[in-house]
């Protein structure tokens, strides 16, 4: 049983209900749900995130303390600032995307396009080690606090 509904911008909702047999006899609608290949989008879209914050999250204490080579004080004082600073700033990057006007392509699109580069580069340098003079824990305690993952 299809029902269909007209929204207030004008569009149509189908509205798909299956009309069920309960044990004592009465009939009652059964609601559609929401279809197994829309959940799975849903999933496979979300698995790069996943992807590299379980990377981060498993590899990058074992990075810092035996690729880098740096002490566990100073590993762990990144992690911390990096979470802490992640607090303060991803309340803010939400307001400014729901203070952000809309667009033809959408509200969210033009952050995620221009905010992707600027990630996927911040991901590699984190697992570069720096041959410079500067000094290390200033070299990854910036680029922690640039990739809130």
């Amino acid at each position: 049983m299809a029902h269909t509904t007209v929204l207030s911008d004008g569009s149509q909702y189908e509205n798909k209900n299956e009309l069920v047999t309960t044990k004592d006899g009465n009939a009652t609608l059964k609601p559609g749900g929401i279809p197994f290949s829309r959940k799975i989008s849903y999933a496979v879209g979300g698995m790069p995130y996943q992807m590299t914050a379980n990377a981060k999250g498993f590899f990058l204490q074992i990075f810092l303390l035996d690729v880098v080579q740096m002490g566990a004080f100073y590993a762990s004082l990144i992690l911390f600032l990096g979470r802490a600073w992640d607090a303060i700033t991803d309340p803010l990057v939400g307001y400014m995307v729901t203070k952000s006007g809309r667009t033809r392509i959408g509200k969210l699109i033009p952050w995620i396009v221009f905010s992707m580069p600027l990630g996927v580069l911040a991901y590699i340098m984190m697992w570069f080690t720096p041959q410079v003079h500067v000094s290390l824990l200033q070299f990854l305690l910036v680029l922690h606090l640039e990739l809130p993952l």
